[in-house]
């Protein structure tokens, strides 16, 4: 519901979507409407300006007196972001206000994300993407940073912030072939409501992903990963994975 995408990395693990999983672009499946506004330039490849609105709500699902899009229960949450850019590069802010507990499983721990049923955030954005005329060894280039305030909560967390960088690369190897390469830090909390018993900004949350994506014929592709990140309870890297994912269009 955006004039455009935050960002031009293509993630495999949800972490590193939209420049970041955070509080401002948190990718959560609900309904709503969007607005919309782009600049005219004679030519697509002048920089323009843009602005976006996107509101959703979580109570679109339920029956329940005072849910529905409008409900007087209902989660909602208002986006907002400004950009610059042309079709190379990109620089963007956008600030989310979300309401009566609205919550999204991107903080580093389950604990963190907690929230009080009368609480409301404010998380503010910002991304910035460039990739080069030409293909070659030189890696597009993502950014994303998240900082978020949150209110009324409690004995939880009152800010927190995370980061990414993302790298991609086409045309690896074989014509048609990708390769990326992103880390940075989840969500983590900052500071904390007096009284919490949390301490997970003590902990590290790095976390960091590489692929190489196959390009077997126009309708398959296959993109072995591996991926790793901090376990904030342990502050350990004990979390290590690998995946295949094999992608068909028809």
């Amino acid at each position: 519901m955006l004039a455009s995408a935050p960002s031009i990395y293509q993630p495999v693990l949800k972490q590193f979507a939209l420049g970041g999983n955070g509080p401002v672009y948190g990718s959560s499946t609900t309904g709503g409407f969007g607005l919309a506004w782009t600049q005219s330039v004679d030519d697509p490849s002048n920089a323009r300006w843009a602005v976006s609105t996107a509101f959703t709500s979580k109570g679109t699902k339920s029956d329940d007196e005072g849910q529905g899009l409008f409900g007087e229960y209902a989660q909602t949450a208002l986006l907002t972001k400004v950009e610059y850019g042309s079709p190379r590069w990109q620089v963007s802010i956008a600030a989310a206000f979300k309401d009566r507990g609205w919550k999204d499983e991107y903080f580093a721990t389950t604990r963190a994300s907690q929230r009080a049923a009368e609480s409301s955030e404010t998380a503010i954005g910002l991304r910035a993407y460039w990739k080069p005329e030409e293909v070659g060894y030189i890696p597009a280039v993502q950014f994303g940073y998240d900082t978020t305030t949150i209110d009324n909560n409690l004995t939880y967390v009152k800010e927190a912030d995370g980061y990414m960088i993302g790298l991609g690369w086409k045309d690896v190897v074989v014509d048609g072939n990708k390769a990326g390469v992103a880390f940075g830090s989840r969500l983590s909390a900052s500071s904390f409501t007096s009284g919490s018993s949390l301490t997970e900004s003590a902990k590290d949350t790095f976390s960091w992903e590489a692929y190489y994506e196959f390009q077997v014929n126009d309708n398959v592709s296959v993109t072995p990963t591996i991926f790793s990140n901090d376990d904030p309870a342990s502050n350990t890297n004990d979390n290590t994975g690998y995946v295949v994912l094999t992608n068909f269009r028809f």
